[in-house]
């Protein structure tokens, strides 16, 4: 099975050819686990890479930090991580009220007398009321927020053929959703921070160590894939990809700790993770990888083949496939001029062209919403915009699926006709 990336701007004719060569060529035997992408006739692989780890940047006193998921596991043992900064203010953000745990009411005493102020927040994740409340409290009550560690999620075991909807979406609820959300009150009270963690698994990067967990490895998948894109925008925004712990967290399991022995993973000691998470902090990159893996062992070759630790092929190895790109039809000035008059192209335009702090007139009806450098913050901000215009729910991903003024009208004619009402859209 190979996974293909492909950009459909390049239209039918370079996709075409791009299919046409992987299947000629077939699936060398160590050929990388991950999707092949195709930019511009390259073919590009991701690989894993050896890096120097920067040294830790010095902690900020006074600092204020949210910790999701921070009240057990792995939350909790990073949560004792930046207890120890100087002067830190930590609030754990958990669904279990603090009444009825006492093992969370214990780590919050722990905490203080480690030196730290110390909160634990009831709340869930994935409601926005819930999570807006939880930062402006923050805000409002302790100052302006330096850093997140997001390290809430679920497990739910089982193969995928006997998992519900509903149970597939619980899984992705905490790491996709509550992302998007906690993003999203981020921006509404201008927070500036100094870095942002989401704690992902070693099985987004290595999707065979996953087995039937294939919820688990797309809800992680997703915020490796939210790290690139807040990096792009300039935010310091990291996934890290743990993997398992020797005490804590699914290390917790036995039978788990001596599987990954077996494939070549050794568990990480807390003091270890410890380590690597203060210097991953400060990492430019939006993804980091932190595990104690031997590349020569059987099991690590046969998860992650493309795993060059030592090698990392340049772009001009990459080999080309010649193709005739397909040009897109010009459309006369006069159709723009008709669109622009239309009442909804016009209320789309006004609202892109707020939250890129730009003229309405610069935002053309066929320009990519990317090309034009709205990102996926504002983009959701523009969602709940549209749906109070359009008095109906919308998609969360609206402007990725439909990506000019455009595609966008064309889809909220068909599922908000209202709109079309003059009235409705000023």
């Amino acid at each position: 099975c190979r996974h293909i990336d492909l950009q459909s701007a390049e239209g039918p004719a370079a996709m075409a050819a791009v299919v046409a060569r992987e299947l000629r060529t077939g699936i060398p035997e160590k050929a990388p686990s991950g999707p092949i992408a195709w930019r511009g006739g390259r073919r590009l692989a991701r690989t894993l890479q050896r890096i120097a780890a920067p040294e830790a940047p010095a902690p900020r006193s006074n600092g204020i930090y949210l910790v999701t998921g921070g009240a057990t596991g792995i939350g909790a043992e990073l949560a004792r991580i930046l207890a120890k900064r100087d002067r830190t203010t930590l609030v754990l953000l958990g669904r279990t009220p603090l009444a009825g745990a006492p093992t969370r009411a214990t780590l919050v005493e722990e905490l203080e007398a480690m030196g730290a102020t110390a909160e634990y927040l009831q709340a869930d994740i994935g409601e926005p009321a819930d999570v807006e409340a939880a930062i402006a409290h923050i805000v409002n009550e302790h100052g302006p927020i330096a850093g997140v560690v997001h390290a809430a999620g679920v497990v739910d075991p089982g193969l995928l053929s006997g998992k519900t909807a509903d149970r597939f979406a619980a899984v992705l609820r905490p790491k996709v959703r509550g992302t998007w959300l906690l993003l999203d009150a981020l921006r509404q009270h201008k927070q500036q921070l100094d870095f942002f963690v989401a704690c992902s698994s070693l099985a987004s990067v290595m999707p065979g160590l996953g087995g039937g967990l294939v919820d688990y490895v797309a809800a992680n998948a997703f915020l490796d894939a939210m790290a690139g894109v807040e990096r792009a925008a300039g935010r310091p925004f990291t996934s890290i990809n743990w993997s398992v712990w020797a005490e804590t967290g699914m290390g917790a399991q036995p039978a788990l700790l001596e599987r990954m022995r077996e494939r070549g993973f050794v568990p990480l000691s807390s003091d270890d993770a410890a380590a690597a998470f203060t210097r991953a902090i400060g990492s430019p990159a939006a993804q980091v990888v932190i595990a104690d893996i031997d590349p020569a062992a059987e099991g690590v070759s046969r998860h992650a083949p493309a795993m060059q630790v030592e090698e990392v092929h340049s772009e001009k190895h990459v080999p080309r496939v010649d193709y005739v790109p397909h040009p897109q039809p010009a459309r006369p000035a006069e159709d723009e001029d008709t669109a622009r008059q239309d009442p909804v192209h016009h209320l789309l335009q006004r609202l892109v062209a707020g939250a890129l702090n730009i003229e309405a007139s610069h935002v053309p009806i066929d320009e990519s919403f990317m090309a034009l450098g709205l990102d996926s913050l504002a983009a959701v901000g523009l969602v709940k915009s549209l749906e109070r215009h359009a008095a109906c729910p919308l998609p969360l991903t609206l402007f990725f699926e439909h990506t000019t003024i455009r595609e966008l009208a064309a889809y909220l004619r068909k599922h908000a006709p209202a709109m079309w009402d003059a009235g409705d859209v000023q």
